[in-house]
């Protein structure tokens, strides 16, 4: 790949930039606008609709008191958080969406407490396989830093597929001079720099998890080699922890600087690229948070002195802008308080300037102007849409918020508005012969600010299905859902994108796993008003295969290496739900169809953890043998309270329990 092309050629959708403008809309027209949608057969219409279509800024609405109440005052304190034991889940986490499927789970929950029956004592199988899983993937700690490096052709390509997909969102080394090293550290006898050779693992790990020997396009999961990809996770995960292991040693902590920065945030990459860690990506984000803030670099280099010279001022400036991005996605992702204000720091973004331009040796050098696109100009426009997608977290996870409706309908306004302008400064995508191409990062950058918008609505959900007042959250929750599952659901492995969503996990997998299930929880909703007998109904034909994709989506993940079905699980409960709907069956041949579900998707996951089993050690080839791999007996403690305690429990306790069942 050459170092001066931000990414090789890759289909795509149109480009952003034509869907990024909006108007004005007082409360009248959003109340005509429902009247409108309530009257539609289908949500057709809202299928991916852009910026400048589904939504228009609204300014300082005001409060609407025709029904007699003021819904935009309506305070967020009554949608509660989703808490247990001493976990908390905030607004933003994207298990709240589950909760407000209570008449599906109740339905299904007196017949899922026996722990004899074939779905329950499938479901402990599985859970019993993928704890063994985790430990035979799990190398010995304190893991060794090793010398063993994979084949120059395999290096190389992961090394150009992290380059091509995670490097275009968070700037963290410099492409030419990366490369410098990178071949002259290959091609030396002896691996001296320990803390290079972490780096170049770390950036192995990361790429190597989506790599595909194929380019995008020629297979699909099931095309891919099983095997192949467990061994590329198998080995990327070793590295994180010989990394891991390698920056916890306090002969290195002590040794601060911009390499041991670089690596600490590829770690904290690599953790969730591989699966490692779980919520707990929040406080390692923190963690790093203070260390950049402890080397100064919460503090713009201009404002310091002597003179930084221009390529160390720039790399500050990058770096900060990643600490900054990785923190405050990792507080939406979890639901946890972002802990950081604007006050905290006066860095300014980074310039747009090309790599090349920052190490010819001159000082005095001119930024790119805006409309210019470089390796840099994806990390700008989301720094330009950083404070209002700070507030927005703080609105939704901070324990001492008390936002309204109306501070909600605000922030999304805000943020339409500053994300067209950030958009607007990205060069369009390119065409040729016909077809057009598309870069990864603005997948991704589509991905990001949508889910902001989507979380803002969230909470709002529940009230939507009964008070028409709140119908907007349900149009723009609905829309920017079908958006996410659009660019990186329905793709699968069929885009870079997509790839990277399902062989990864985190904050771009939970994105289309939530929007997934807000779609199908509007559908199922929508069913229910519009089927009726004497009441034909045309049903979109997107909306009855999303299920069925949403499906397909889950398993794939598995496929990749994913070892938790509950994902997969609970979309085949809805798609039979949406299914049984359509079908008009009646209340007992829906709880029938959503069990049988249930236990269908358990028969399905089972053999694929078998295997995974197998391919770790081959002599242990079923789910007895797994379980007596020193398996933790706790293990199964949550599914013996899912079916016997939670889902007989009818209030809001049972929820949230099984929410934090879902979430582990």
């Amino acid at each position: 790949m050459d170092a001066n092309q931000p990414s090789r050629p890759r289909p795509g959708r149109p480009s952003m930039q034509r869907s990024a403008s909006a108007g004005s809309l007082d409360v009248k027209s959003i109340k005509n606008q429902i009247r409108e949608l309530e009257g539609q057969p289908s949500r057709a219409n809202l299928i991916a609709a852009p910026f400048d279509e589904a939504l228009r800024t609204r300014r300082d609405l005001p409060v609407d008191n025709t029904s007699g109440t003021s819904w935009t005052a309506q305070s967020l304190d009554s949608i509660m958080a989703q808490s247990h034991k001493s976990r908390r889940f905030g607004r933003s986490h994207w298990i709240n969406i589950v909760a407000e499927f209570r008449e599906m789970l109740e339905m299904a929950a007196p017949h899922l407490r026996d722990k004899n029956s074939a779905a329950v004592s499938g479901m402990r199988k599985c859970e019993a396989l993928a704890e063994a899983i985790k430990h035979l993937r799990l190398p010995s700690w304190p893991t060794p830093l090793t010398n063993g490096l994979p084949s120059k052709e395999l290096a190389d390509d992961w090394v150009d597929n992290y380059l091509a997909t995670t490097e275009t969102l968070y700037r963290v080394v410099h492409w030419s001079i990366f490369r410098r090293d990178y071949e002259r550290f290959l091609s030396s006898d002896t691996l001296t720099d320990k803390g290079f050779l972490v780096q170049i693992k770390l950036i192995w790990a990361i790429g190597a998890v989506s790599h595909s020997e194929q380019s995008a396009g020629e297979q699909s999961a099931g095309e891919q080699s099983a095997g192949e990809q467990s061994a590329r996770r198998d080995l990327a995960i070793s590295w994180v922890y010989e990394a891991q292991a390698y920056l916890s040693d306090p002969s290195c902590k002590s040794r601060l600087g911009f390499q041991f920065l670089q690596n600490s945030i590829l770690l904290l990459i690599a953790q969730e690229a591989t699966g490692i860690g779980g919520d707990s990506t929040w406080i390692s984000a923190g963690t790093l948070l203070r260390t950049a803030m402890h080397m100064g670099l919460h503090k713009d280099p201009a404002n310091t002195t002597p003179a930084v010279p221009k390529f160390l001022a720039e790399m500050h400036r990058r770096l900060w802008n990643t600490v900054l991005e990785l923190a405050l996605q990792s507080s939406m992702a979890s639901g946890k308080p972002p802990l950081i204000s604007l006050d905290d720091f006066d860095t300014r973004p980074p310039s747009n300037f090309d790599d090349e331009q920052l190490t010819n040796g001159v000082e005095h050098l001119v930024p790119r102007p805006d409309h210019k696109s470089t390796l840099i100009s994806i990390p700008i426009a989301l720094r330009k849409t950083f404070p209002i997608r700070l507030a927005i977290v703080k609105l939704l996870n901070d324990g001492t918020s008390r936002g309204t409706y109306e501070e909600t309908l605000k922030l999304e306004s805000e943020l339409i508005r500053v994300s067209r302008e950030a958009f607007a400064a990205i060069s369009p995508p390119y065409e040729s012969g016909g077809t057009w191409y598309i870069r990864f990062d603005i997948d991704a950058l589509t991905v990001i600010i949508d889910r902001y918008i989507v979380a803002l609505h969230v909470p709002f959900l529940g009230r939507a299905l009964q008070n028409t007042d709140y119908a907007h959250s349900t149009s723009i929750a609905v829309s920017y859902a079908h958006r996410i599952w659009n660019v990186a659901g329905n793709n699968g492995f069929n885009s870079d994108f997509g790839r990277f969503t399902v062989c990864g996990s985190g904050f771009f997998r939970t994105a289309v796993f939530q929007a997934s299930l807000i779609i199908g929880l509007d559908f199922g909703a929508w069913l229910r008003k519009e089927l009726r007998p004497g009441n034909p109904v045309l049903l979109h034909p997107g909306h009855i295969a999303l299920p069925e994709r949403a499906k397909a989506f889950s398993l794939s993940c598995i496929e990749a290496g994913e070892t938790n079905i509950k994902g997969y699980l609970f979309n085949c409960m809805v798609a039979a739900q949406v299914e049984g709907l359509i079908r008009g069956l009646g209340q007992d041949k829906l709880r029938d169809h959503i069990l049988k579900a249930a236990k269908d998707a358990v028969e399905t996951c089972l053999p694929l953890l078998e295997k995974m089993v197998t391919r770790h050690q081959p002599g242990c080839a079923s789910s007895r043998d797994a379980v007596s791999l020193n398996t933790p007996s706790d293990a199964l403690e949550d599914l013996d309270f899912l079916f016997s305690d939670v889902l007989s429990n009818s209030g809001n306790d049972g929820m949230v329990e099984l929410a934090s069942w879902m979430a582990n």
